[in-house]
């Protein structure tokens, strides 16, 4: 094993990072999908939004599977970090799935039911407690290459906010279920599948963390 990375590695970590960044941005259309206007041209415009993020995010992918490919890594690192480029996309295809769901359910009509419209404020919520992790993720990645030590702190902050998105997911859900007599069921599909899905967003962050503090354990070694 080699004790500094190589430039290319670091030219890959560069790459994650920029993905990352690219989470954040969608994480702040997502916030303003949920808590600003429901007129068509505004939802559209947002989606949109997150749908270039997300493309920009696949020739990310690409461009850093590309690069791995032609890395000296070891075959158990080089596995770890073909995980890791996927994870990474794989954050921003989930808010992908969030910006479009919640569009869809505006362009119903669903906001104009008070109790979705509470609930959307919860959601809210919940992607900012995401937004938080992908910020924790991409300084994980900055730091891994130079501070392990910081890197592992950075990860057990991104496990702590997935306890906290679970109490958030449970207190959406829980809204949801009590509020079925108000609700038909394209709304209960709807919000429980964005709650689950924002969840989905921060696991996906800690077990990216997981994977990179494996990747960075065996390269240093």
């Amino acid at each position: 094993m080699f004790t500094r990375p190589s430039k290319r590695l670091k030219g890959l970590f560069d790459i994650l990072v920029e993905h990352t960044e690219l989470s954040i941005r969608a994480c702040d259309y997502i916030l303003r999908e949920l808590t600003g206007s429901s007129e068509r041209h505004v939802i559209d415009a947002l989606a949109a939004g997150v749908d270039a993020l997300e493309r920009h995010g696949d020739e990310l992918t690409s461009r850093a599977n590309s690069m791995l490919s032609k890395s000296t890594l070891p075959v158990t690192v080089y596995g770890d970090m073909h995980i890791l480029i996927d994870l990474v996309d794989d954050v921003l295809d989930e808010l992908y799935f969030i910006a479009q769901e919640v569009g869809r359910g505006k362009k119903a009509g669903l906001a104009s039911l008070s109790v979705v419209w509470a609930i959307y404020q919860e959601l809210a919520s919940m992607v900012s407690i995401a937004r938080l992790a992908v910020e924790r993720l991409r300084e994980t990645l900055k730091a891994s290459l130079e501070d392990l030590e910081k890197a592992r702190y950075l990860s057990f902050e991104i496990y702590s906010l997935e306890d906290r998105i679970d109490e958030f997911k449970n207190k959406v859900i829980e809204a949801v279920y009590s509020s079925r007599g108000s609700l038909d069921a394209l709304a209960l599909y709807h919000l429980v599948e964005l709650a689950k899905a924002v969840d989905r967003v921060v696991d996906i962050c800690k077990e990216s963390s997981h994977v990179l503090l494996s990747v960075m354990t065996s390269i240093t070694s």
